[in-house]
């Protein structure tokens, strides 16, 4: 499947990463309402168009580490960039 290709939940879900995301993707479709799956499936979509996107960049994040041991990005992170992510990540956890 390519990026032209249209979303599909079956897409959605097999673009997350863990089973444990695809599980509860497919869980929350089962369970919300008809009226409220566009918000859903929006959500879903914005997220797995996110996780694709960052794939290149986490291949050669993974390639370096794998090549030296270290994380170039964790040298740039600081406590308050980590609590934002933790506090968003929440966030995202709690609207889906």
């Amino acid at each position: 499947m390519n990026s032209t290709d249209p979303w599909t939940v079956d897409r959605i879900a097999h673009a997350l990463p863990h089973p444990e995301a695809r599980h509860e993707f497919l869980r929350l479709v089962n369970l919300t309402p008809i009226g409220d799956l566009p918000g859903l499936l929006a959500r879903y979509v914005q997220a797995a168009e996110e996780l694709i996107a960052g794939l290149p960049h986490a291949r050669a994040l993974a390639a370096q580490v794998r090549a030296t041991g270290l994380d170039p990005d964790l040298d740039e992170v600081d406590e308050e960039i980590v609590r934002k992510w933790i506090s968003r990540g929440r966030a995202q956890s709690s609207a889906a």
